[in-house]
């Protein structure tokens, strides 16, 4: 605790290292974590530094790569669908290898070997990626064509009847599958000619549509024809992949039958604007039969060339992920290092001259790590460490171990403490889990916490510095604060008296009261003995008492108040000792002093007023009460509950009311209640004036001299 109580002496250190040596040297410097870097090129714009050429190449590979990761997502995705797949074992899919596991001679790599390693793996996804794109689309178009012809005779053409009329793409000759595909408009073009205007055949065109754009697909049809073109549909029940966004897409088939090439056209235009897919389709029931097999047979052949290709894309992206996890690390790192570098200055181009906060305890193992980064950069001139006399504010650094790191995170979480000031993290060690424990406060919970919390700490020797599960990364970092928090609880739960919020009756001298003559939430003793307290905690005989919730909301208010006073005051006496160790008067006499009287004048006064009530007999000298019949007619008996008991709430208010309060607590109150309301306002001019007086006063001073 003593290396946390105030963060550590600093010194700046000026380095003059080879640019040679640079990123070798920042390298060490950085993994050692002592070392803060100052800017020196603040006046220089961040597109214009020295090493800006290097960090776009870098996040050209930062990008590569997570194009490799995005497509191992992919292949995973392909891979559970393969063949219908819905529950894909860990082993048959790409799963990374985390850095631990790997071997120090796979470790050995520069940006240069990266990066031809990356544009070699980015080819061969491409080529894969093309492929796999083409035989999905003739895949999907084969899928299309089948969904038209349907799985046998009965439905679609049955409906329809196409045995007298002509396909618009009789002309095109025999049916190849090799050549399978939507109906170009082009393709109409060379086969329409003006004569078509005169042309009375029947004939049909059919095809596949996304089917929230039928409906207007439907009608533009039938406005641009007339009235002349009679079309069927069919809503059909499998998705469609979207080709771009891969999402399942719902769609229609449909045939139009009209007369005349012209109006063909027109349709397959219109097709077209509406993203169909127009599909040549046999006349004759035994030629849409043959194709029907045909198209089976190519589609099975091409499912099974994407397994192919999804397999080989598996290949590649397993080798790819035995070492992309330290290649992002690797990245990472290199970024790092040439942003350190972009703040340091140019000697004559040969020496880099930087500037680095460092403590002063670490200054012979900073000067350690420049020598291993030279000798590891094979460079023949000296890295050279000063020490700069200055005085700037240095920054905070706190040396944290694996139990007080958490707590100091959390602090740091809501602000840094300044330098040389006391670190509240040494407070929040004990603070934050007792606070835990007086909001969760159970002993049964807490114990359940307690195993939780215990099982991380017993595994900290086979998990530290392994990847863990997220779920799990968490909880493990704060093993000792859930093991805190857990013991709080406990604690604050026995104080309670609750276990898995039922109470622990060990013994109580009292019961409740029951009988026809019962008109109020007291209790009757069991024991007639004076001694009526129960051993540890609250009595369990409040538990089903009809002023339970009166008597727990009422003690938990107490306990909170008085916790809440005990910070601030505890803050307030740390501000003391800021103010001692940079030797300023004003905050002394002008902040710790008002504040402190104002805050102990009113809250500190109110916690006073809560212990001295827990003190005092109330059934005791309520029953001496009843029998000297002081409170008259409310004295109905000799347990009739706290009726001289004072709510403090009112004692409160009543001490900034005119008249002042009377003396319900104790003699000479409201003399004392007066003087502390006089004191607290007497500490706000204070608090507010003489320290901003006193500065400014200051400063101009210092701006005459100047």
């Amino acid at each position: 605790m003593g290396d946390l109580w105030r963060s550590e002496y600093m010194t700046l250190l000026q380095l003059f290292i080879p640019v040679e040596a640079a990123h070798d040297v920042i390298e060490s410097l950085g993994q050692l974590g002592l070392v803060q870097f100052v800017d020196l090129n603040t006046h220089v714009m961040a597109h214009n530094r020295s090493f800006v050429p290097e960090l776009k190449r870098l996040g050209d590979l930062q990008f590569k790569l997570n194009q490799i990761v995005n497509q191992i997502q992919a292949t995973n995705s392909a891979l559970k669908l393969l063949k219908g797949k819905k529950n894909v074992s860990k082993e048959e899919l790409v799963r990374l290898r985390p850095i631990s596991q790997m071997k120090p001679e796979e470790k050995e790599i520069n940006a240069d070997k990266l990066e031809t390693i990356l544009e070699d793996i980015a080819q061969q996804m491409g080529q894969l990626n093309q492929n796999k794109k083409k035989l999905d689309m003739s895949y999907q178009q084969i899928q299309e064509m089948q969904a038209i012809l349907g799985k046998d005779e009965e439905g679609f053409f049955t409906e329809v009847g196409t045995e007298n009329a002509e396909s618009s793409d009789e002309e095109m000759g025999d049916f190849n599958l090799d050549e399978l595909g939507p109906v170009s408009i082009k393709a109409m073009d060379k086969r329409m000619s003006i004569t078509d205007l005169d042309d009375e055949t029947l004939r049909f065109l059919t095809g596949v549509i996304p089917r929230e754009k039928f409906s207007t697909f439907e009608k533009v049809v039938y406005r641009q024809s007339k009235g002349l073109a009679l079309m069927r549909y069919r809503e059909l029940e499998e998705d469609f992949p979207d080709p771009e966004t891969k999402l399942p897409t719902q769609k229609n088939s449909f045939i139009v039958f009209y007369r005349g090439g012209y109006l063909g056209e027109k349709i397959t235009k219109i097709a077209a604007a509406f993203d169909s897919h127009v599909y040549p389709c046999p006349q004759k029931k035994k030629e849409r039969k043959t194709l029907r097999k045909q198209l089976k047979a190519r589609g099975d052949e091409l499912s099974g060339v994407i397994e192919m290709g999804v397999l080989q894309m598996k290949k590649l992206m397993t080798e790819v992920a035995l070492t992309i996890d330290f290649w992002h690390h690797f990245l990472l790192k290199e970024i790092a290092i040439y942003h350190t570098l972009n703040q340091f200055n140019f000697d004559h181009g040969k020496t880099l001259i930087g500037e680095c906060w460092c403590p002063n305890d670490s200054i012979e193992v900073v000067k350690a790590a420049l020598a291993e980064g030279k000798k590891r950069a094979g460079s023949t001139l000296d890295c050279i460490l000063t020490v700069i006399e200055t005085k700037q504010e240095p920054p905070t650094y706190f040396k944290t171990n694996k139990f007080t790191k958490v707590f100091q995170k959390i602090v740091d979480s809501y602000g840094i403490a300044r330098y040389r000031e006391v670190n509240p993290a040494v407070f929040t060690v004990i603070t934050f889990p007792w606070q835990f424990g007086i909001m969760f406060g159970d002993f049964g919970h807490g114990f359940l916490l307690l195993l939780f919390s215990l099982y991380f700490v017993w595994k900290e020797k086979d998990w530290e510095g392994k990847p863990m599960n997220e779920m799990l990364a968490w909880p493990y970092k704060g093993r000792y604060l859930l093991l805190l928090m857990a013991a709080y609880s406990m604690w604050m739960g026995a104080l309670y008296n609750e276990c898995f919020s039922v109470t622990m009756d060990f013994g109580s001298n009292w019961v409740p009261q029951f009988g026809p003559g019962f008109t109020n939430s007291t209790f009757q003793q069991k024991n007639p003995t004076p001694s009526g307290a129960y051993a540890f905690g609250v009595d369990p005989v409040w538990k089903g008492a009809t002023n339970e919730l009166l008597y727990y909301n009422s003690m938990k208010m107490k306990v909170s108040i008085i916790v809440g006073v005990l910070q601030m005051t505890v803050g307030l006496f740390l501000h003391l000792l800021n103010a001692l160790e940079f030797k300023n008067p004003l905050d002394i006499w002008f902040e710790f002093v008002p504040r402190f009287l104002f805050l102990e004048a009113i809250f500190g006064y109110l916690c006073f007023m809560i212990f001295y009530k827990w003190c005092v007999d109330w059934m005791g000298r309520d029953m001496y009460n009843a029998e000297a019949g002081i409170y008259g007619s409310n004295a109905t008996g000799v347990h009739t509950g706290t009726s001289g008991s004072p709510g403090l709430l009112n004692e409160l208010i009543y001490m900034f009311l005119p008249g002042g309060p009377a003396d319900n607590l104790y003699t000479n109150q409201s003399k004392a209640q007066t003087a502390l309301v006089i004191i607290a306002f007497v500490s706000i001019p204070f608090m507010l004036f003489p320290k901003p007086l006193v500065m400014k006063y200051q400063h101009g001073k210092k701006s005459y001299h100047s």
